[in-house]
Order: structure tokens, then sequence, then C-alpha cells
């Protein structure tokens, strides 16, 4: 057992004296476990009774079924077909990638850059209301040791124990991080390495850990002045540095929420006379189900999705040779791609 893992526990609650050597006169409650029993963290490990996986078979064979998960995904909100498409395949998850020395990830990081009030909160907190476990965390209010682990002093003693923070509790889910850009820089370099190598290591007084952060990050902000600035670049519009930037595998950038008479009539549409277009074409409790069934399945990489992979990476890669700059397409990249086109 360790910190971030779901326990039942059966014990007796008792209560401990102030020790003689402190100011302090109160006592400690603490529970004396007689029993402890660890809880399956596999998001895949849901149980799914005959009924519900003869719904899944059925909701399979739709030839639409593709969009209506993407249509399910806040149904409320308006338009943002391209990033709930995004969002259905963090949901999914890729397939992790086994080497002789290492695993690759296999999650998918989705950062979204839009103006303020174009429902980025709301995208976000449905996400992680369908996630199988998911967490919402405000960038402000967020702290390195929140968002990783943090080491804490138990009361009452010398001892010091661990304590998740949200990539460690949302091990196996989707963690959403809003109003990423107000986060501290210091605190975001913390969660570099849950997002490269799944893992939050720390290393403070007498503990010396290691504990699994298979995390999908989907992280929302807003540009760097405020609104986005069509005469500055793209790069000067998001107030993140580049070694955050590349652990996403999608970003997604919105140039403003400028006036357009067709998308601001569909959206009064939806809005005032559409109320039915707010109830999803899937429940959240049956997407749930399928997710976790669609996880079970381990699919194998074909020749053809092999070559298609490559071809778009050179392709991307190339379209900076004649510029002579450095490509925002890194290397790690392909693993990116490999791990969705499995799983798709």
């Amino acid at each position: 057992i360790q910190a971030g893992d779901i326990v039942d526990i059966t014990g007796i609650l008792r209560t401990k004296p102030p020790s003689p050597t402190t100011k302090k006169r109160k006592w400690t409650q603490f529970i004396d476990v007689v029993y402890s029993e660890k809880q399956n963290s596999d998001p895949s490990s849901v149980e799914i009774s005959p009924e519900e996986e003869q719904k899944i078979q059925w909701l399979a064979s739709d030839e639409n079924v593709y969009n209506k998960i993407i249509a399910s995904i806040a149904p409320s909100i308006y338009g943002y077909e391209n990033i709930k498409e995004s969002i259905m395949y963090q949901l999914f998850g890729g397939c992790e990638k086994e080497y002789h020395d290492r695993v690759s990830r296999g999650n998918i990081h989705i950062l979204w850059i839009d103006d303020p009030s174009t429902a980025k909160s709301q995208v976000l907190l449905a996400t992680k209301n369908i996630a199988s476990r998911g967490i919402y965390v405000s960038g402000g209010g967020a702290s390195g040791a929140g968002l990783t682990a943090a080491v804490i002093r138990v009361e009452g003693g010398e001892m010091f124990a661990l304590e998740a923070g949200a990539m460690v509790l949302a091990n196996g889910g989707i963690c959403c991080i809003d109003e990423i850009e107000k986060m501290n820089n210091d605190d975001r370099k913390r969660i570099h390495e849950a997002m490269s190598i799944q893992t939050v290591s720390i290393q403070k007084a007498t503990v010396h850990y290691t504990l699994p952060a298979k995390t999908a990050i989907l992280a929302a902000g807003n540009p760097a002045f405020g609104r986005y600035d069509g005469y500055r670049s793209v790069a000067e519009n998001i107030s993140l540095p580049s070694s955050i930037l590349s652990r996403f595998d999608l970003i997604f950038i919105g140039k403003g929420d400028k006036p357009n008479t067709e998308r601001d009539e569909g959206i009064v549409t939806h809005v005032l006379e559409n109320p039915d277009l707010f109830r999803a074409e899937i429940s959240k409790e049956l997407l749930k189900k399928y997710i976790a069934y669609a996880k079970r399945i381990k699919p194998e990489m074909t020749k053809k999705a092999i070559k298609y992979i490559k071809t778009f990476y050179l392709k991307m890669r190339n379209l900076y040779v004649e510029e002579k700059e450095k490509s925002p397409t890194f290397f790690g990249y392909t693993e990116s791609l490999w791990s969705w086109k499995k799983r798709l």
C-alpha cells in the first residue's frame, strides 16, 4: 500500500494522550488497523454486468458511435468539435510501448489556450466527470506539492508521512488543470517528471519514494496578454515555457472570440431554443463502462499504420527544413502517434 491507493480499512478508533515533552494538550485520534485491503486501481477493472456488456456491444456496432461519443462530451457546450474529439482520444487512452529497458507512456496530454469566457472550465469539469478517475484543480490555487506529493510530519510524533497530490490520486485517469498560466513557474516544473515518465519522486527528510502517476493531463489557460493578439506570433501568445509545451501531445490555440454571425446564431439557438440538445447521446454511466471495456482490448499495430505514421511525422518535420528553424515537432511525438494509432 502506498500514497494514492484506495484502501478498505477495518479497525478501532483510539485516542492518544499528548506527549509530556510538548506544550500541546490535544489528544490525537488514530485508527488501530485490524485488516486492510487495497482496491484495484485499474480503470479497466470496473465490474460490467452481462446486460451492460450487451449494451456496449450494441453501441460498438453502431456506425455512428464515433460521433455519438464526441457529442456526449459536454453536450451543453456548443461547438469545439476538434477539442471534444481529442478529449475522446484522451479518455480512451493509448497503448504503452515496451522496450527492453523502459516503457513509453500511453497517455495523451492536451493543452487548450483560448480567450476568457470560452467555456474552457466547463469542458474540463465535464471531462473530469466522465473519466474513470478524474480530478479538477485550478492553477491559481495549486502548488507543486499539491499536484505531485508532499511530505508532512505526523501530528504528535516525530515521524513523516507521504501525502499524495492530484497527479498521483488521478493515477490511471485524467487530471484537469485550469488556468495553468497562473501557476508559479517552479510549481509547474514539479509536474515535468509525471508528464514524461509517469512517476513522482520524493526525496525529503527521511522519505525517499517513487509514486506511480500514469495520469493524462488536460490543461487550459488564457493567452499571455489576456486575449489573443493577432499582431503577435503564436509563441508570444502562449505564456508557457517550451520545457512544458514539449510534453503536450496536442495543443489547441483559440484565435480570439471574434464575432461570427453563423457561429453566434448557433450558440444562441443552442442555449435558448434547443434545451433537448443538452442531453448526451450516450449516458455518462454507460460511457464510463464503454471506455473501461475498450481499455481491456490490446490492439496490434499494422504495417499500414506504421507506414502512415512515418510519412506523417517526416512531413511535419520537413515543413521547417527550408526556413532552417527548429521544428516544433519533437522526436517524442513518434511514440505519441504510435500510442494513439494503436488504440484507434
